[in-house]
Parts: structure tokens; sequence; C-alpha cells
């Protein structure tokens, strides 16, 4: 989880989580991607499961609020290899009230970051 000041609101970027669709369910999903939302809902678990291998669905929440205020993904391209994997970062989508390019740099960097250091990617790219 990162924490990030970003026009003077408090936000965390963070991964998706079973509970922010249990207890949060229509605030993470006005912030997530058509595709994203359509996985989590009419996938079993058991297909659920075999998606996410290769993807990461991260969130960003605004700590005053509990409002979730965007979201994005990360795609591994390679991912069966453990020497050359690569993480594309898609999907990111902010509230327009929070969009800024300060927090799309956060979070880009943050992604970055989290797939070098956690998923052992060799780089990350992302669409402009």
């Amino acid at each position: 989880m990162a924490t990030v000041i970003v026009k003077n609101k408090f936000l965390y970027i963070r991964r998706l989580i079973e509970d922010d669709i249990k207890e949060s369910y229509y605030n993470v999903m006005g912030v997530l991607p058509r595709k994203t939302i359509e996985m989590l809902t009419m996938l079993t678990t058991t297909e659920m499961e075999e998606e996410l291998k290769n993807k990461r669905v991260f969130l960003i929440e605004d700590v005053n609020s509990n409002q979730m205020v965007g979201s994005a993904s990360v795609y591994f391209l390679n991912s069966t290899s453990t020497i050359a994997k690569v993480g594309y970062i898609d999907d990111i989508t902010i509230h327009k009230k929070y969009e800024s390019a300060e927090l799309r740099e956060e979070l880009i960097n943050y992604l970055t970051n989290y797939c070098v250091s956690r998923d052992n990617c060799i780089k990350c790219t992302y669409k402009i």
C-alpha cells in the first residue's frame, strides 16, 4: 500500500481485496473498468483465480471519505517465464474530481515498483 497526498487529499493506492467486493461493492464497482466488473461478476471463483494469475487490480481510496476514487490493472506478459516477466499497466480510471498528472505519476510509479519488487518483472510499461 502506498500513501500519497494530492490536491490536499490523503489517498491510498492498494490492491483490490475480497473484502472490497463484499463490504464496498457499489463503491468499488463505480471506479472499475467494464471488463474488470464483468470478470468479478460473471466468472466462477475458479475462473477468477485463474484470470488473476496474470492480472493485478489496484484501487485508489480517499482516506477521509472512504470512497474509491480510481483504479488500475496490471497484466503480465510472458507470465510463465521466471526470467523475463513484463508488467503492462492498463485500465487507469480516476474520478474527474481527483484527476491530476501528479496522481497518475504516483500511481504509475507505485505500480511499476510493485511489479518489479513483488512480481519479479524485469520492466513495466503502460499506455499514455
